[in-house]
């Protein structure tokens, strides 16, 4: 179900995403087989924004790390990386498979980092989740970034295909709801929200095309769950660097880059 918050900005009400919620979710899958996906340093949909913009002469810091997929694989492409989880139990189960990742449990909003400690700070699908917004995460964020550093934040994306959709059922205003799930954010909300916190957005970098065309496009949908070659095809193709004028279309996630003012 979606509600509007802002002209620009969608609330979704599914199931309130708390670190229980994350610890079902992430207990679905091995995380021993998961992990040795990433020994190799694959990053995926991040490669390139990684590789472009994250230092490697200045420590990094993946927020809201989840299974430390992540911090994995950078750590193995020769960055200096720390990972800070709140969900106790996996952090407990990715320190035992591994005991070199520097990765644990905290509250971003309370780093025990000091001030200007990290060159690079990650945040992958993680403020959205907050009815009350981000600004205690992101003032953090900018306290433990140094003058210059870069912010890679991703959030779900109010895409021109979502909006057409929504926009054509019609949508009442969001309220405050214990099934609160996540935010949808515009291109230009998320970067005001940014500026509002004193960073200064650079790039942008737009990913999840499946799935972002799966919740748009309910055409799509039905051809995707009635075809298996067209579910190949389109799973294939998503792996693909496709352009990012068409992927802003209708991309499930927005990833922006921003440099502490």
């Amino acid at each position: 179900m979606w509600l509007r918050r802002s002209p620009d900005v969608l609330a979704e009400y599914r199931e309130a995403a708390d670190a229980g919620f994350w610890e079902r979710q992430w207990s679905r899958t091995d995380l021993a087989d998961y992990l040795a996906r990433y020994r190799g340093g694959r990053l995926g949909y991040f490669d390139a924004p990684f590789r472009r913009h994250l230092p490697k002469d200045a420590p990094v810091l993946e927020a809201g790390c989840g299974r430390a997929q992540y911090v994995l694989a950078l750590s193995r492409l020769g960055y200096d990386v720390f990972g800070v989880e709140y969900a106790e139990d996996t952090v407990r189960a990715v320190r035992e498979l591994e005991p070199s990742l520097q990765v644990t449990a905290g509250d971003l909003r309370a780093l025990p980092f000091p001030d200007g400690f990290f060159g690079g700070y990650i945040s992958l699908g993680v403020i959205e989740h907050y009815w009350g917004g981000p600004s205690a995460i992101l003032s953090e964020a900018r306290r433990v970034l140094r003058r210059g550093g870069v912010l890679l934040l991703s959030v779900p994306h109010y895409s021109p295909g979502l909006r057409r959709l929504v926009e054509g059922r019609g949508v009442g205003a969001a309220e405050e709801r214990e099934d609160f799930y996540q935010f949808y954010f515009s291109r230009p909300a998320i970067e005001q929200v940014l500026r509002s916190h004193g960073f200064a957005p650079f790039d942008a970098f737009y990913y999840d095309a499946l799935y972002g065309a799966k919740r748009a496009y309910p055409a799509f949908l039905r051809m995707y769950e009635r075809s298996r070659l067209f579910r190949y095809s389109m799973t294939r193709l998503n792996r693909l660097a496709l352009p990012q004028a068409l992927l802003k279309r209708f991309s499930h996630m927005v990833l922006i880059a921003a440099r502490k003012a």
